[in-house]
């Protein structure tokens, strides 16, 4: 069960004072207001700011060399993956132009191996969708393929796990209606008055035999939705 917040509750508190009859009443209620209001603006800055230094930070590590983060085997061109995949990788969703010589990518997500040190799970990395592209099904079909992927390997994998925070309710419903299901909350401090909820959510797999084994896209994006 969620509560509201202190600062909803002042003002909640402000607005009630603003709507008495007595003079001091109302001048509680617009202080409280006021601060109330100071406070959210506040916060919300400080969640942006943590958010692009977040963004920052992964285009500087991980996404700044896929390949070499994700484990993912190149072709001797470097331009696609190779036939030997690992159990790491990379998946990325594109559209293309109708005469298929331009292409757009609109969405990515990674598998990461190395994360943890439990060799039977692994760890989903950077699941976006571009803001352009959004509502398509298109973090589903990403989600969907590296899972197909997954119950593939040999050794199967056993446990996925990702983080994600509290202000991606839509991400957070994809993840669950595949499977996940939290298992632990932890706060993030990001000034001294404002912290926030980072979510750890976990998937068991289950067994799944299949000859074949398709590898994670990389390089040259494949499409995997019609252009808009």
């Amino acid at each position: 069960m969620s509560y509201p917040s202190p600062r909803c509750c002042a003002f909640t508190l402000g607005l009630g004072g603003l709507c008495s009859g007595s003079l001091a009443l109302r001048i509680a209620g617009t202080a409280f207001s006021t601060a109330a209001t100071a406070l959210l603006i506040c916060a919300r800055r400080s969640i942006t700011g943590f958010f692009v230094n977040f963004c920052a930070i992964a285009r500087e590590t991980d996404i700044a060399d896929i390949a070499r983060t994700y484990g993912v085997p190149l072709s001797a061109a470097g331009t696609h993956s190779a036939p030997e995949p690992g159990p790491s990788g990379f998946w990325v969703a594109a559209t293309e132009s109708q005469d298929r010589l331009t292409s757009e990518v609109v969405g990515f997500l990674g598998l990461d191996h190395h994360a943890n040190v439990d060799l039977n799970s692994s760890v989903l990395r950077r699941l976006v969708v571009s803001p352009h592209h959004r509502r398509r099904k298109i973090g589903t079909l990403l989600l969907a393929a590296v899972l197909d992927y997954v119950h593939r390997l040999a050794p199967p994998l056993e446990i996925l796990e990702l983080e994600m925070s509290e202000f991606q309710p839509g991400a957070r419903r994809l993840y669950e209606k595949h499977g996940f299901s939290l298992v632990e909350t932890r706060v993030i401090r990001t000034k001294p008055l404002f912290s926030l909820n980072v979510l750890r959510l976990r998937k068991r797999l289950a067994a799944q035999l299949s000859p074949t084994l398709t590898p994670p896209l990389f390089g040259l994006p494949r499409a995997l939705i019609p252009a808009a």
